[in-house]
């Protein structure tokens, strides 16, 4: 699989499943990262 390449051609499904999978994976890991820094927030003790 080439992204930059001078013929541009369509993708085959392999690559669309495989960057699908990727998008997804990108996905649950910004999730996971935004959770877990919230649970970090949250367990910090309040400056008063």
């Amino acid at each position: 699989m080439f992204l930059l390449y001078k013929n541009i051609k369509a993708l085959t499904s392999r690559e669309e499943e495989m960057l699908s999978s990727i998008g997804s994976h990108i996905g649950i890991a910004i999730e996971n990262s935004l959770l877990f820094a919230k649970l970090l927030r949250h367990d910090e003790p309040e400056i008063t």
